[in-house]
């Protein structure tokens, strides 16, 4: 299957490439109303300079690459001004067959000159853009009731990823979904869903960031629709930043804005949690979080001791707030809670 995808992919790349030779060809013959049999000679000029350009910057680079495309282009845009003013522009008004023959000249002038400067044998171009792997993913799930079959959900996903050689990763995935209610659904504070059958779609593009830098995390964007409204998501998740090889924050926001018939709303969350290492076997770790959709803010402190193998002591504080109370200051919900254990060998 891997071979037949690549196959696949190889296919696709060299029929592109005789598609816009072509297109090239059409659109000097629609201008100048004469073949240019010089027109691929050029596309090898491109070739090669990319491929001398290549040896010249970083490999696998993004600035690299963007810098050999646009030079190899600008090298072909003018070797074609030198072409058409020295070779084509002085026939003009000549009959069809003397212009045939010239292009014919200039192709062979250039064949013959790349193949004494840059040889016959062939050259193996280097990977420009900082690429490790693809990978394809395609699924479905079925969920049917168990008396009558009837669909309750269904999900189908396609998926694709690109790994860096750097770790980070982009993937793209395409969601169609159904979902059926039975019961009215609150989505949010005063929103109720209908029961009714619901399809939707919508699309992600994910970039994670490698956890071998300082600063991690996936950035995400989603678009679609949502049962029969319209969604917008945005977030930051699993990000870490390494303060010092002892403190380390990880942020998290998300933005949601969603727009239905019954009602439009947003929600937002934003979370921290701060870790400080004292040892291997000794740490503190400290939680907030505030969640717009029930206007509550909470807050857990964790405290982790190992003072003999297989043995901890746990310390954890959690309160809770709610925002539209008068007297935030106050909190809803407190406690304490302390585990110690003791491993005994015998």
């Amino acid at each position: 299957m891997t071979e037949l995808l690549q196959q696949l992919i190889n296919g696709l790349a060299l029929g592109a490439i005789y598609a816009l030779i072509a297109l090239g060809y059409t659109m000097v013959y629609g201008v100048l109303r004469f073949i240019n049999f010089a027109h691929s000679d050029v596309f090898m000029v491109g070739a090669f300079s990319g491929y001398f350009l290549s040896r010249q910057v970083p490999h696998e680079s993004v600035a690299g690459a963007v810098f050999v495309l646009l030079g190899a282009m600008i090298i072909c845009a003018v070797l074609g001004v030198v072409i058409e003013k020295l070779a084509y522009r002085p026939l003009r008004g000549r009959s069809t067959l003397t212009a045939l023959i010239t292009a014919i000249g200039v192709s062979l002038l250039l064949q013959n000159l790349g193949q004494r400067l840059f040889g016959a044998n062939p050259r193996s171009f280097p990977a420009l853009f900082p690429q490790r792997q693809f990978t394809f993913e395609g699924g479905m799930d079925y969920i049917a009731t168990a008396d009558s079959g009837r669909l309750e959900s269904r999900q189908q996903l396609f998926s694709f990823e690109s790994e860096f050689e750097n770790s980070d990763r982009l993937e793209f995935d395409v969601l169609d979904l159904h979902e059926r209610l039975d019961e009215p659904f609150e989505v949010a504070r005063d929103v109720t869903l209908s029961p009714g059958s619901y399809d939707f779609r919508h699309t992600e593009l994910v970039y994670n960031f490698g956890r071998q830098r300082k600063a991690s995390g996936s950035a995400l964007w989603r678009q679609g629709t949502f049962y029969n409204g319209d969604i917008t998501v945005l977030e930051f998740t699993s990000a870490r930043v390494e303060v010092t090889p002892r403190l380390s924050v990880e942020p998290t926001v998300s933005f949601n804005h969603v727009s239905l018939p019954e009602g439009t709303f947003t929600s937002k969350l934003a979370r921290t949690r701060v870790s400080y290492t004292f040892t291997p076997r000794m740490f503190v770790s400290g939680l907030v979080q505030y969640n717009s959709s029930n206007d509550r803010v909470s807050a857990n402190v964790r405290f982790r001791w190992e003072y003999h193998p297989g043995s901890e002591l746990f310390i954890v504080y959690s309160e809770d707030r709610d925002t539209r109370l008068v007297g935030f200051a106050q909190p809803r919900n407190r406690g304490i809670a302390i585990k110690l254990n003791r491993l005994f060998r015998y």
